[in-house]
């Protein structure tokens, strides 16, 4: 009699490939189930995705103007924003007029016109060939960074701004491969002329450890990274800004003592209050003569000394001058200096070169324009 397991032997014998079958059909269960899982993950992410996305603000794509600097942001935003999300080649177009202004949107309107299946791809064209050719883009950002302004010394602000301009340009050229438009002596030498003095001597020998320790050329990442790090000081939360607090001590102006004898320093100390009519006199300047053109008052003019009283007269009120100071540009009544009459017993209103020679003239000039020579007029 046979034993057990030689009729199992021969069982398995007779069957052979039902093991194996069995063992497959239990693999792929096992794969399905796996798949099903992936995938069951894989919605509720998206369901969760778009669940955060409706609490987010709706970004918005930048309207383009023709900067070639800008012209990458653009068209980023763009594909990312508008594109992917519109399936109509017609609409795309009009988000594209919309999107842009000026002279750009006038080129892109110019595609309205094509069959609405040719004219988006078209206007995508002529907007790179007009403003995203790599050359156009460097250049922009060479004439962005050598031609403006000097930063002034401890103007903070503006070295963050132009750290970031230059991070720009950098990633930008690297990513379009024309760093060579930058990455040489003249353009360098130009960016690094816009730096505060002390700036430029830290360059100088960040450059020489670069050229003669590394041994290597000097490179926009250089620099970038040198001018980062300088803007990043400079705008410190707590050290950045040095001008503003002084280091040395502030004295009382009552600690200060003046020695006894001051004039053996060379100083004279007039505590003396000067007078208003040294105060006016140091204060205005002096005009030229309205008759000889010299170089001083007309009071001081010998030729208007000179001439007769009625000259006198007329010759200030043909050129308008008050006849009281005898400058221009008010009248007597309004004069705001005292009476330059020097005249004894006389209260008019008038410089003494004017002094009317009898009461009846007096009078008739009092009733023109309270005024009234020869003592000398003096301002």
């Amino acid at each position: 009699m046979k034993s057990l397991n030689a009729k199992v032997e021969e069982v398995n014998a007779a069957r052979p490939e039902e093991p194996t079958l069995t063992a497959t059909f239990a693999h792929q269960l096992v794969e399905a189930q796996f798949q099903q899982y992936r995938r069951m993950e894989e919605l509720i992410h998206r369901q969760q995705e778009s669940t955060l996305a409706l609490t987010f603000p709706d970004p918005e794509v930048p309207t383009f103007n023709g900067n070639p600097i800008e012209y990458w942001t653009f068209v980023r935003a763009f594909e990312n924003l508008i594109e992917r999300k519109t399936a109509s080649e017609s609409a795309r177009l009009y988000y594209l007029v919309q999107y842009t202004i000026g002279e750009v949107q006038e080129l892109v309107k110019s595609c309205l016109s094509i069959d609405p299946e040719v004219g988006y791809r078209e206007a995508r064209i002529l907007l790179k060939q007009r403003y995203g050719q790599p050359y156009r883009i460097a250049t922009a950002f060479v004439n962005r960074l050598t031609k403006g302004p000097p930063i002034k010394s401890e103007d903070s602000s503006a070295l963050r701004r132009f750290s970031v301009l230059l991070t720009s340009c950098k990633n930008t050229l690297k990513e379009i491969g024309h760093l060579s438009k930058v990455e040489n002596p003249d353009t360098l030498r130009m960016i690094i002329d816009r730096l505060p003095y002390g700036l430029k001597l830290r360059w100088r020998d960040a450059a020489d450890r670069i050229t003669e320790n590394i041994g290597r050329e000097i490179t926009i990442e250089d620099l970038c990274d040198f001018v980062t790090a300088k803007a990043r000081a400079a705008t410190h939360a707590i050290f950045g800004n040095i001008s503003s607090r002084s280091s040395l001590p502030q004295r009382n102006s009552r600690d200060i003592k003046l020695p006894r004898d001051a004039s053996s320093f060379g100083i004279q100390v007039d505590t003396r209050k000067e007078s208003s009519e040294g105060r006016n006199r140091m204060n205005q300047p002096r005009p030229k003569c309205p008759l000889c053109g010299s170089n001083h008052w007309l009071s001081h003019c010998q030729s208007f000394k000179g001439k007769l009283l009625n000259d006198r007269l007329t010759f200030v009120r043909a050129k308008g001058l008050c006849i009281n100071c005898l400058v221009a540009g008010h009248m007597a009544n309004s004069c705001p200096k005292a009476s330059f009459c020097r005249v004894t017993g006389c209260k008019g209103v008038h410089s003494s070169y004017l002094h009317p020679k009898s009461v009846q003239q007096a009078t008739n000039q009092s009733q023109e324009n309270p005024t009234s020579a020869p003592a000398e007029q003096t301002f």
